[in-house]
């Protein structure tokens, strides 16, 4: 087979992916895509995903074809590897314990080691037969896309439900992809920046209690900066506690009457985590204080 025909089995491939994570998460699990966004981490990087196809010794890894979808590897020059004439004795030395398909990806990741900078990296493999047959593409595509998907979400679950004295503060978890930057960029201050970016450090690590007590002073800082933008003087409000700047704005039809209750939780939130309570704070209480910060700021700035 030629070069030409992995290569555009790949971009098959990848098409059809695209199309059935899309279809499938805005169907299948819509209403979880829009109460946990973040428990799909591929979905962030859809419109920067690229593909490459490469060979392997099909005697020792099982199958021949591999493929890996991964993000921001756009520039990279080769879309097709052919790595089936690597010396076994070597493939035995190094990899040949578990799975054939985990050697596979630690060999794959051994030879290109950009891949441990990658947010999202799909690895996958088929038969030469696969290659040669195009009606199996969207069908192939399709089990892909829902595998991914299943897989995201019962990770994420998982994740949610993991005690905090079990995480590993020290590793950036993969379900940390709540848009910080998108809300960022709407907002041009400084300081709110300074205090998102200080939440997302803690949010990525599982340090959810320095992550709340953080985007509460990050919803704090927002709604000043909607008074001001209404011109409000802060000297009409007695206190500027977040219950208190999210009344005076609801008092002048500036939210309504949804965010001024979500301002009320997230500031409940936020005195619980500041005060020496017991028990501990969820990943959940962090997302929805966030996740007030986003509609505020998608609706008003």
């Amino acid at each position: 087979m030629e070069q030409t025909d992995y290569e555009t089995f790949g971009k098959n491939i990848l098409e059809a992916f695209l199309d059935q994570y899309n279809y499938l998460i805005n169907k299948v699990y819509k209403y979880q895509l829009e109460s946990s966004p973040d428990a799909f981490p591929t979905y962030k990087f859809l419109r920067y995903l690229d593909i490459k196809v490469i060979l392997l010794d099909i005697d020792f890894f099982n199958s021949s074809v591999w493929i890996i979808i991964s993000d921001n590897s756009k520039d990279d020059e080769a879309k097709f590897i052919d790595y089936s004439g690597f010396d076994l004795d070597e493939l035995s030395r190094k990899y040949n314990y578990g799975s054939k398909f985990q050697a596979a990806k630690q060999f794959l990741t051994d030879q290109l080691p950009q891949l441990n900078d990658k947010s999202i990296k799909i690895i996958n493999s088929y038969s030469e037969s696969a290659v040669a047959i195009s009606d199996s593409i969207r069908p192939i595509a399709k089990l892909l896309a829902n595998e991914i998907l299943e897989d995201e979400f019962k990770s994420y679950k998982k994740n949610t439900l993991t005690p905090v004295a079990k995480y590993q503060h020290d590793v950036i978890s993969p379900f940390s992809h709540l848009d910080f930057d998108g809300i960022i960029t709407k907002i041009s201050d400084k300081d709110f920046e300074y205090q998102m970016r200080q939440a997302e450090e803690c949010y990525k690590r599982a340090l959810y209690l320095p992550a709340a007590a953080t985007m509460g002073v990050c919803l704090e800082t927002v709604l000043l900066l909607l008074i001001d933008k209404n011109n409000i003087s802060t000297k009409s409000i007695q206190e500027t506690m977040l219950n208190a700047l999210g009344e005076a704005l609801r008092n002048r039809n500036i939210i309504n009457y949804r965010t001024n209750r979500r301002i009320e939780m997230a500031y409940s939130i936020r005195n619980s985590v500041s005060h020496s309570n017991t028990g501990s704070v969820a990943k959940t209480d962090c997302d929805l204080i966030l996740n007030t910060i986003k509609s505020i700021v998608d609706e008003h700035f």
